[in-house]
């Protein structure tokens, strides 16, 4: 799992409802590769995403230029995932 802080991020969690359509054709984010947190005490949000299947989170087998949620992110969230996919692409 790589596990990114971001600036960027509002913590819509709209890549993780969209990550788990692609996956299981539901909207559940316990389905996603990706998974979207906050810290209650600075507001810091965190993307981790599961490069390997880890109780129900599918890896992701999506290729760069193919990823759901890079195309339906709403903000500049785009840039941090679309580096933690590079880090998957790069590190398999």
């Amino acid at each position: 799992m790589f596990i990114l802080d971001t600036k960027k991020c509002t913590g819509c969690r709209i890549c993780e409802l969209v990550c788990s359509f692609h996956h299981s054709g539901t909207f559940a984010p316990s389905l996603s590769s990706i998974q979207v947190s906050r810290k209650k005490i600075t507001g810091e949000i965190k993307l981790a995403f599961y490069n390997t299947t880890k109780d129900a989170h599918p890896a992701c087998n999506c290729t760069l230029n193919q990823e759901k949620c890079i195309e339906y992110c709403p903000v500049e969230g785009r840039e941090e995932l679309t580096d933690i996919l590079r880090l998957r692409e790069n590190n398999n």
